[in-house]
């Protein structure tokens, strides 16, 4: 089973592991994982594989203090039995954002120096 993580990216691991690798992941601080993905183009190569492209996917990472965009290109390969056989995440843009009271905070505090 392919294991898809946007820090981590892709990792292959069982279904077994699986529970475990995202019980790690939200006991770090993540209180949620998002995807926003465009409509897809969906086409079909000679072996009978069926590719969706989505050309903007957006992923983000919600922290307590702090939020990560990733910006980028999904691309999802499925066999004939539509399984999927890979993916890819090709990131463009990432941008952070503090929460808008530490950034109030640091802009208070340097308006004294």
């Amino acid at each position: 089973m392919l294991y898809f993580d946007p820090v981590l990216l892709l990792t292959e691991t069982t279904v077994e592991v699986l529970p475990r690798l995202c019980q790690i992941k939200y006991a770090s601080g993540t209180l949620e994982e998002l995807l926003y993905i465009d409509m897809p183009r969906e086409s079909q190569n000679t072996s009978g594989q069926i590719i969706l492209d989505y050309t903007k996917a957006i992923q983000e990472s919600v922290f307590e203090q702090l939020r990560v965009v990733r910006e980028g290109h999904l691309r999802i390969v499925f066999n004939p039995d539509l399984k999927v056989l890979w993916f890819s995440f090709l990131i463009f843009l990432i941008l952070f954002q503090i929460s808008t009271f530490e950034a109030k905070a640091r802009s208070f505090l340097s308006s004294f120096y």
